[in-house]
């Protein structure tokens, strides 16, 4: 996803030519010059993107509402807030947009998983049978299938920004739940996690 940058941000990125310009001169006064800089040193306030971050908060309380094993373990609000704090923390509009695309592509991953367990439950609960023959827990060993793919694909993907490595895991856990949906209890995803 890309988030474009308001021009007054890629004015803030400008900054140190226009201190350059402050600099000491024959016609300034030294106390005009320590005035300018600390004015042009000044952090820029940083603009949030209420949509994005309303958006962001409503999905992470649909997980909330499911207890999601995805968000973590962290009581309700917990997650938002500490994303929240991130945010609200950047030094920049750059740094913020990029801070919060990143929460974003996090969260539509753990909204994948999340969905993917949820149709692996179901075909389980349909299936009694197979929780009960299965060596380990299945629900379990199905979040731990999950949450180590992305491991496997840093390793494969040596190099690839993490923009990059998240596209491949939102991917895989697309064909994932194709799968699982498509062929029910005989999905390699219900095979391969009941063993």
């Amino acid at each position: 996803m890309f988030v474009p940058i308001p021009s007054f941000a890629v004015a803030a990125m400008d900054a140190p030519l226009l201190v350059e310009s402050m600099l000491p001169s024959p016609n300034r006064s030294s106390s005009e010059d320590s005035f300018g800089l600390r004015v042009l040193c000044e952090p820029w306030p940083i603009t949030p993107d209420l949509g994005l971050e309303s958006s962001i908060v409503n999905r992470i309380r649909v997980l909330e509402a499911a207890n999601s094993p995805f968000l973590l373990g962290k009581a309700k609000g917990e997650y938002w807030a500490e994303i929240k704090e991130s945010l609200r923390n950047s030094s920049y509009q750059r740094e913020y947009y990029r801070g919060l695309d990143f929460e974003n592509r996090d969260l539509l991953i753990r909204e994948r998983k999340h969905s993917c367990y949820e149709v692996f439950r179901e075909i389980l609960l349909r299936n009694p049978s197979l929780e009960e023959a299965a060596a380990y827990p299945p629900q379990e060993n199905f979040i731990s299938f999950l949450n180590e793919k992305r491991d496997a694909l840093d390793v494969s993907h040596p190099g690839h920004s993490p923009a990059e490595v998240d596209r491949l895991e939102i991917l895989f856990l697309k064909e994932v739940e194709k799968d699982l949906v498509k062929n029910g209890s005989g999905s390699i995803h219900i095979i391969g996690n009941l063993n």
